[in-house]
């Protein structure tokens, strides 16, 4: 069976800058200039204008803490 992982996301954005600073501070990630990233996380940002998408199209993310 195969192992399929995401391995990072491209999204277009109005303020790139500022959307990798909101993941990194919302969800415990790195912000580097367009970029959010944390352990097995690379979520970029590209200038742009929003998707043009349905109502129904979405994302999920998890994120699970792990004790130790």
């Amino acid at each position: 069976m195969s192992d399929i992982r995401l391995e990072h996301l491209n999204i277009p954005a109005r303020d790139p800058l500022g959307l990798a600073q909101w993941y990194a501070q919302t969800f415990g990630l790195k912000a580097e200039k367009h970029v959010a990233r944390g352990a097995g996380v690379l979520i970029a940002f590209q200038q742009g204008e929003p998707v043009n998408r349905s109502a129904d199209l979405h994302m999920g993310f998890a994120c699970r803490h792990s004790k130790r």
